[in-house]
């Protein structure tokens, strides 16, 4: 599919977070991401998957002088995102894009970002159920079957970690 998620999705996820007060309001900037923001040095942030705007706020606090852009296609609409942007971050936010749509929004951020992108994946089974009963992590896959997806939409991994306890891939990549 060529969007970055179908309406129908976009009503359950504006629904779901309207609903749940702690869904999608992260401000947790971890120190992966915070490394590669020190080591590429971006002017602008894309926060991709903002939801409630937690980790916005929190970039906005930490890098006073970078321009953090807000976007979650639960609530806005695809000619919201900007045309370039010199990185992109996403946490929490890779494994609730529907399946269909998952190659369409990789190769949007390859043709957005101009310098880095920072992914924080989940990569196990979601506590949290979707108004119509399904799980909200709609892809549940492994470390190897990211770094094989973005490696395919063109990326190169320029580092990763993977935390079994966590069950996160965490990635930064380039192009």
């Amino acid at each position: 599919m060529d969007a970055i998620a179908s309406e129908e999705y976009r009503e359950l996820l504006k629904k779901h977070h309207n609903d749940n007060d702690d869904w999608g309001s992260s401000i947790n900037i971890n120190n992966f991401a915070k490394q590669a923001i020190s080591k590429f040095n971006p002017i602008d942030i894309l926060d991709f998957g903002s939801g409630k705007g937690g980790g916005t706020k929190a970039f906005k606090e930490l890098y006073p002088d970078k321009t953090i852009i807000s976007f979650d296609p639960a609530f806005q609409g695809e000619d919201c995102l900007p045309e370039k942007v010199d990185m992109i971050y996403t946490k929490d936010v890779l494994e609730h894009i529907e399946p269909q749509c998952l190659d369409y929004v990789l190769k949007k951020h390859f043709n957005i970002v101009k310098k880095v992108c920072f992914h924080s994946i989940c990569t196990r089974k979601a506590g949290a159920i979707l108004p119509e009963g399904r799980k909200a992590h709609l892809i549940v896959e492994s470390p190897e079957w990211w770094r094989n997806k973005l490696q395919q939409i063109g990326f190169t991994i320029e580092e990763e970690r993977v935390n079994v306890k966590r069950h996160h891939y965490g990635v930064i990549l380039t192009k």
